[in-house]
């Protein structure tokens, strides 16, 4: 398994303790009441989810296991996928530190920006992966 799949894969469990983690949280408020204010980590919770684990988790494999070149370099280039992971937590921590500060757009707005740099970098890592075999 290639060392950014690692990375990916390991950050997203991270993402998906901390989520379960709040969500846990969010649970017991819900039935027992107990700190009303808490539901300001509803954002947080569905961010870390969706975007931190769930998200990262699929590229992480998807990098891993799309089909190799034969000669090479088998994954493509290794500094964009550094790259692709590296914005991808710098734009997790951007977006989570913007829902904890209520709602700096500043904040949303360069997390988004880093996720989609990131995926780019993603999608040019794996578009020429894609390839059809004629038979």
């Amino acid at each position: 398994m290639p060392t950014v799949s690692i990375y990916l894969i390991r950050s997203a469990f991270i993402y998906l303790i901390l989520g379960i983690g709040i969500g846990t949280l969010l649970l017991i408020d819900k039935g027992f009441s107990f700190a009303p204010q808490i539901w300001f980590l509803l954002p947080i919770h569905i961010e870390l989810l969706l975007s931190g684990w769930l998200l990262q988790f699929l590229m992480g494999v998807a990098y891993w296991m799309f089909p190799k070149f034969i000669t090479g370099k088998t994954r493509g280039n290794k500094n964009v996928a550094v790259t692709m992971f590296i914005l991808y937590n710098l734009g997790m921590i951007a977006l989570l530190s913007a829902h904890l500060v209520t709602e700096l757009n500043s904040l949303l707005i360069l997390g988004r920006v880093l996720h989609f740099s990131s995926i780019s970098c993603f999608v040019f890592l794996i578009w020429s992966r894609i390839t059809t075999y004629n038979r």
